[in-house]
């Protein structure tokens, strides 16, 4: 087993690995416990048996979309459950993995079972008190999940406040990032275009997907961090909405960008 499976596997929230083309190559203990069902059984594009047939063309949709893309992938849809056959809503969300030079090296994902939080909001019933325990545990489970990504993570609400940030995020930052307004973000650390100029606060990726709706992808700037070191960065970054359409934040993925005779920066 390798140690990124034995890692997964010890986590209590449904994890999966894909290839760069989609099909799926690792399922966690989680997955196949859920599922009552062998790896074998999901692994490629098993999955889809579990889909509920209503559900299928839109989860495939936007996961072709973000193969294609390179953007992370989110998506609502039922999924068979194994112990008692009943469809139950899942939210699912992938980030890709990359190599130094930007190229796709898989996918990690995750499913979340949400039915009694979409059938409370169905109902247009206020969530129960246990079920809000359920969303701040689950929500517990995926930050730790992506505070062990390779790439820096920022999430933030719809008024641009970071509500999440991994390690990798903070440490390229060389800041803690967590709970910070915009304007915070922008006073954290000195901003710069690619070619040096002062970049800005509203030309940030973060401030574009969340002010200007906008989906940004390849952006560059540099960071020059509290201790004076200074790195370039490219982030993609995009607004989240509701499937109703309601704004509810802005998720940015960023790396460093290698440069000639410099160290990268580590966590």
């Amino acid at each position: 087993m390798s140690l990124h499976a034995a890692a997964f596997d010890a986590l209590p929230l449904q994890v999966w690995t894909s290839r760069p083309d989609g099909t799926l190559d690792f399922v966690n203990r989680a997955v196949t416990d859920y599922f009552c069902a062998t790896p074998d059984r999901l692994l490629s594009n098993g999955w889809k048996n579990l889909c509920h047939p209503h559900d299928l063309v839109e989860a495939g949709r936007c996961w072709s979309h973000s193969l294609l893309t390179g953007d992370p992938y989110e998506v609502e849809f039922r999924l068979l459950r194994g112990a008692d056959r009943q469809y139950r809503w899942h939210l699912a969300r992938a980030l890709p993995v990359r190599d130094g030079d930007d190229a796709i090296l898989g996918w990690v994902g995750t499913n979340t079972d949400v039915d009694a939080i979409k059938r409370s909001q169905e109902q247009g019933q206020a969530l129960s008190a246990r079920a809000r325990g359920d969303v701040e545990r689950l929500l517990a489970e995926r930050a730790a999940v992506l505070g062990n990504l390779s790439e820096g993570v920022v999430m933030t609400d719809a008024t641009g406040r970071i509500t999440f940030a991994n390690r990798r995020a903070e440490a390229l930052h060389g800041c803690a990032l967590l709970d910070a307004p915009p304007e915070r973000y922008a006073q954290a650390c000195s901003h710069y275009t690619a070619s040096g100029e002062p970049c800005p606060p509203d030309a940030l990726p973060m401030a574009r997907a969340i002010t200007g709706d906008e989906a940004v992808h390849g952006a560059r700037w540099r960071i020059r961090r509290g201790d004076g070191t200074d790195i370039l960065v490219e982030a993609e970054a995009r607004p989240l909405h509701s499937s109703q359409g309601h704004k509810l934040g802005a998720v940015m993925v960023l790396r460093e960008v290698p440069q000639p005779d410099r160290p990268h920066s580590e966590y």
